[in-house]
C-alpha cells in the first residue's frame, strides 16, 4: 500500500500577517521542519499544494522534488 502527504501552504496567514510556513524554526522554516518530518517517514507521495505566495513556498520546496500543485495542477 503507498502512503501519500499533502500538504496545504496556500494560505494567507491573515492573523498572523505572514506566511507562517515561512517562518524561521530551528535549523530552517515551519515549512522545511514538516517537510523534514515526512522525509524521515516512509511516505511514497509527496505533493505540496501552494497558492498564496506561491513563489516563495516553491523555492522552499523545490530542492526536495516535491511536487507543488497550483489550483489543482502539479507545478514542475
Amino acid at each position: 500500500m503507498m502512503t501519500a502527504a499533502i500538504i496545504l501552504a496556500a494560505g494567507k496567514s491573515q492573523r498572523l500577517g505572514k506566511n507562517k510556513l515561512l517562518l524561521r524554526l530551528k535549523r530552517g522554516t515551519l515549512l522545511d521542519n514538516v517537510l523534514n518530518a515526512i522525509a524521515a517517514a516512509d511516505i511514497q507521495e509527496k505533493v505540496v499544494v501552494v497558492g498564496h505566495n506561491a513563489e516563495e513556498v516553491i523555492k522552499v520546496v523545490s530542492p526536495r522534488r516535491v511536487a507543488p500543485r497550483v489550483d489543482g495542477f502539479d507545478v514542475l
